[in-house]
């Protein structure tokens, strides 16, 4: 984190809030290793509060979900929980699919953390929201769709064993 450390204090040398943004945002990817687990929900919450000041809902949206993702790696469920509700909100604001499929993803990943295997099997692609989807993307979300059902059935079936049920 060394040069890491560097990087932010050049960005905050600059007075630029979005160079700043820019810098801790890659840093908080870039940095997503096991020694740097204390630190990315700082980040988060320093890209949140640039997002604010800055007036760039789409670099908020960025904050809330590196927060949502680190209150999980922390296991604070409630907490991904009630950070995934601001991030659906957000999403359904900013109505880009890509922010639509991402907070689908960690509604899929917070549902198994709470066995609820038949919710995270079932979703829906939002993906698919604002376009009518080709031929070609159904057939791809379609196998996306059976893939992870198939994942999450592996899930369920491991966790009965691991409780002593069938």
């Amino acid at each position: 984190p060394g040069l890491a450390r560097q990087a932010i204090e050049m960005a905050r040398a600059t007075g630029d809030p979005g160079v700043l943004a820019a810098v801790l945002r890659t840093l908080h990817s870039a940095l997503w290793a096991p020694d740097d687990i204390e630190w990315r929900p700082a980040l988060a919450a320093e890209i949140v509060a640039l997002a604010a000041e800055t007036g760039d809902r789409m670099l908020g949206m960025n904050g809330q979900l590196l927060g949502l993702w680190s209150a999980l790696e922390h296991g604070n469920v409630d907490e991904a929980w009630q950070q995934l509700g601001v991030c659906q909100r957000l999403a359904g604001e900013l109505r880009l699919p890509h922010f639509d499929w991402v907070t689908a993803a960690a509604h899929v990943c917070l549902s198994i953390t709470r066995s609820r295997f038949d919710e995270a099997a079932n979703f829906g692609d939002p993906a698919t929201r604002f376009k009518e989807p080709s031929p070609e993307r159904s057939f791809g979300n379609s196998l996306r769709k059976r893939r992870l059902r198939g994942s999450v059935a592996q899930g369920a079936e491991g966790v009965a064993r691991l409780e002593g049920g069938p």
